[in-house]
């Protein structure tokens, strides 16, 4: 196949994807964020690259966020939101911090694949992002792409949607956004 057809396909693929979000989950989501003071983001590999970016954004947006696991990163408390990562929903480490988070009095979110799963039913919000996680190959693989690729892709255009209706309910600028950006670089 050549490098564009496997461009449109996975474009394609990353729409179809993103068009299957329930109705209601995203605002539910950007809700949770702006109702707190601090956001705590969670994930591994790939995943945690995109918590990563979307910490970044929600740092440029006026938001306090913390990346778990950072050498900076404050404790929990009463009222934080953390937001964690999984594809298969099953991630052990994943569904401890989402317990831990609780017991902490937390809110809590997951982005996931699969709203059944156990981390999904113990938060209290969940955006399902319906796209293979890695554990779907062979026959059971519904993408071309390998493993969680495209759940990971989606996770990464969900956060930047995200980013655009916090900007416009709070009447953020680009500009003011450009002015929270690191400038060491």
């Amino acid at each position: 196949m050549k490098p564009e057809e496997f461009g449109k396909k996975v474009a394609l693929e990353v729409q179809d994807a993103l068009a299957r979000i329930q109705d209601g989950q995203v605002d539910r989501f950007v809700q949770e964020i702006l109702q707190t003071e601090r956001v705590f983001l969670y994930g591994f590999g790939r995943i945690l690259l995109m918590m990563k970016a979307f910490a970044m954004r929600l740092v440029h947006l006026g938001i306090e966020a913390h990346v778990i696991g950072d050498v900076t990163t404050p404790g929990v408390r009463t009222g934080d939101l953390i937001i964690m990562g999984s594809a298969s929903g099953e991630t052990e480490m994943t569904y401890l911090v989402a317990r831990k988070s609780k017991s902490l009095g937390a809110r809590t979110a997951t982005i996931t694949a699969n709203s059944r799963s156990r981390i999904a039913t113990a938060c209290d919000v969940c955006v399902e992002i319906r796209a293979q996680a890695k554990s779907e190959v062979g026959e059971a693989a519904s993408s071309i792409q390998p493993m969680a690729t495209l759940f990971e892709q989606c996770m990464l255009l969900l956060f930047d949607v995200v980013a655009l209706v916090i900007m416009e309910k709070k009447g953020i600028t680009a500009k003011e956004m450009l002015s929270r950006h690191s400038n060491l670089e």
